[in-house]
């Protein structure tokens, strides 16, 4: 489930709208005055409707769980991110 900000972000890493649910996949969550888009990813192995660069980013961090000092831009300019995916 997404907020319309995030909808955007969703698509990028393979998001499709799940349009049998709600208004087309929009309803209002978690009260009236909120709207969420219903998201699935049908394809989390292979991720063939994710963005290239999105699709190649997650894999790296699948391969590689920890990575430290990776900068990432972002629309507010740059961060120096730590990952520690490994459980």
């Amino acid at each position: 489930m997404c907020a319309p900000v995030t909808v955007r972000i969703g698509k990028r890493i393979g998001g499709l709208v799940e349009t049998s649910l709600g208004d087309k996949g929009d309803f209002f969550y978690p009260k009236d005055d909120f709207v969420a888009t219903a998201m699935v990813i049908n394809d989390s192995k292979t991720l063939v409707s994710a963005d290239e660069k999105e699709r190649k980013k997650i894999f790296e961090l699948f391969a590689n769980p920890i990575q430290r000092g990776i900068t990432e831009t972002g629309p507010k300019g740059e961060l120096l991110v730590d990952y520690l995916l490994k459980v």
